[in-house]
């Protein structure tokens, strides 16, 4: 019964060390997802982001907060869509990103590099969140094409810019509409151009205007910060703290630790450890316990050969007697 014990802790043993050989530890997560960038300059992507082109886990990043590279440049992967966002940089202390849209520039035509950098409908209306990727929060403008040129009333010039000269013509006046604004400032004769939707991001402290983002858009200058809705708030405090954010999968939670610490590198080189030194004495001990049973079954059986041979009275034949 001792063995059947032993070996049962056995096993236990090692489906323990090979439970803690392939789960993560805390810091194991450094080591399987490593810091990366596109270029020299460009910004540190780690946790919550993951570098698409990467060999890492889909572990080492958040749910849809994917980035990629393209050429020295740093995008932002949006799914089913091939309009490309240049992330300039990243603050992992307040969960912004800096973007800058990539604009088409093998054409000098104003329309064809403003189409260039337009998203379509299904990005910007988020029926279900997590597939729209970082986009679902974000302001917007759209662009609405009307059949005669109009002055904005004074309430409404806080959400509408045009017309918008290289989208004109004659007889039609395109301009940049505020996605909070109602359709009722508009003429009855508008509407939205389909796949027309334009970024205009929302900052925690952004005082610009309508009109100032709007020409941001529509001159191809400049970049703007966003605060991301969806970044894990303890992973800025943790930033915040001075220690690096990462993930624990077989937790399922979040988690901090020191940059570049070595405590618990340390603490699970010493489980190995353990682990190997108890199933090196569990092994002598079932050998032990192996070989004492089987010397004691070979004594038993000389005892009982000399016990038999001791009682019993064998008869002698002598040569003159054997009958041939």
């Amino acid at each position: 019964m001792s063995e059947f014990l032993v070996i049962a802790l056995l096993l236990c043993l090692l489906k323990d060390g090979a439970y803690k050989a392939t789960a993560w530890d805390d810091a194991d997560f450094f080591s399987n997802c490593p810091p990366s960038r596109c270029s020299k300059h460009g910004p540190e992507i780690r946790y919550p982001f993951r570098l698409e082109s990467s060999n890492t886990s889909s572990l080492c990043g958040a749910p849809f907060m994917k980035l990629g590279c393209y050429g020295d440049d740093t995008i932002l992967v949006l799914p089913t869509v091939v309009i490309q966002y240049k992330v300039t940089a990243i603050d992992y202390r307040h969960g912004t990103l800096t973007l800058a849209p990539r604009v088409d520039n093998s054409s000098s035509s104003c329309k064809q590099k403003l189409m260039s950098v337009s998203l379509p409908r299904s990005i910007i209306k988020c029926e279900n969140l997590y597939p729209c990727s970082l986009l679902c929060y974000f302001g917007y403008g759209m662009i609405v094409s009307c059949l005669r040129e109009f002055t904005p009333s004074n309430l409404a010039v806080n959400y509408i810019f045009g017309p918008i000269s290289c989208l004109s013509s004659a007889a039609d006046f395109s301009y940049l509409v505020d996605r909070s604004a109602s359709m009722s400032v508009l003429p009855l004769d508008c509407r939205v151009m389909p796949d027309s939707y334009f970024l205009m991001m929302d900052t925690r402290n952004d005082d610009s205007t309508f009109k100032e983002k709007a020409e941001t858009i529509l001159n191809f200058s400049g970049s703007q910060t966003t605060y991301l809705y969806n970044y894990p708030e303890n992973c800025t405090l943790c930033e915040q703290g001075g220690q690096r954010c990462g993930f624990n999968p077989d937790r399922n939670q979040t988690f901090c630790i020191n940059h570049g610490s070595h405590v618990k590198v340390i603490a699970a080189t010493s489980s190995v450890a353990t682990i190997v030194v108890l199933l090196l004495m569990v092994a002598t001990g079932l050998y032990l316990s192996l070989k004492t049973r089987y010397n004691e079954e070979i004594h038993l059986k000389v005892e009982m050969f000399l016990k038999t041979y001791g009682t019993s009275k064998p008869t002698r034949i002598y040569w003159c007697q054997r009958k041939w």
